[in-house]
């Protein structure tokens, strides 16, 4: 049982039309890489510009969220994802911040291109990363950076929920103890205790999407942001 409050902090349906969250875009959010934001029918929907399988590392990309959340603080999003073909990753990112405590989006930083994963686990930020669903390993895998530091895994959401299936996904952190679960199902639960990668990141910081370009398609829906106290 969790012994702390939630309240929420943040929220987004992604049910715009395109003209609304093309709106919203410019003012909220940041896409690096070759990424394709397509909004309606009650969700947002992300997809590379070059979809293949294998994957090509040059159609990756990411989407920021361009605010801070709290340390103790727990995410959570409906979604789902296409069939086509049998790879596919998507990852969520947070308390992401510049290696000396600034916003990611300091101009001082290196410019971040989506296409590179090695910006985010061993270049100018700090962040926890987990991927949630992984169809080529089966795997959902949580990492420590800067240094891309393996912390613990479990099965993919791609294991219990079939393509086109809406799920809900939460991701929280407490008290240096993150947890990923699917429809309530505990994915891992692991406490960072310093032993890899340095002390645990808990200063807060951004939230962001990343996804694959062998992941042919991922929709979005019903987004919320919680602090936990």
């Amino acid at each position: 049982m969790n012994d702390f409050n939630q309240t929420l902090i943040y929220e987004n349906a992604f049910d715009k039309d395109q003209a609304g969250w093309d709106a919203e875009f410019a003012e909220d959010w940041s896409l690096e890489g070759k990424g394709i934001c397509e909004s309606g029918d009650g969700c947002l929907s992300l997809r590379s510009t070059m979809f293949t399988v294998p994957r090509d590392p040059d159609g990756h990309f990411n989407l920021w969220l361009k605010r801070e959340f709290p340390a103790n603080v727990a995410f959570e999003v409906d979604f789902r994802y296409t069939e086509p073909g049998e790879e596919g990753l998507a990852i969520l990112m947070w308390q992401a911040q510049g290696r000396e405590g600034q916003s990611i989006f300091d101009p001082s930083l290196p410019e971040r291109l989506g296409e590179k994963m090695e910006h985010m686990h061993s270049g100018a930020i700090n962040c926890y990363h987990t991927s949630f669903i992984a169809r080529g390993r089966h795997t959902a895998n949580l990492r420590k950076n800067y240094g891309f530091h393996l912390l613990a895994n479990g099965p993919d959401i791609s294991q219990d929920v079939a393509p086109e299936t809406w799920s809900r996904i939460r991701l929280q952190q407490y008290n240096g103890v993150i947890t990923l679960s699917f429809d309530g199902n505990i994915c891992y639960e692991h406490t960072d205790d310093g032993s890899a990668g340095g002390p645990p990141h808990e200063t807060g910081g951004a939230f962001g999407f990343r996804q694959q370009n062998n992941l042919h398609r991922g929709d979005y829906r019903n987004f919320k942001v919680y602090s936990l106290e």
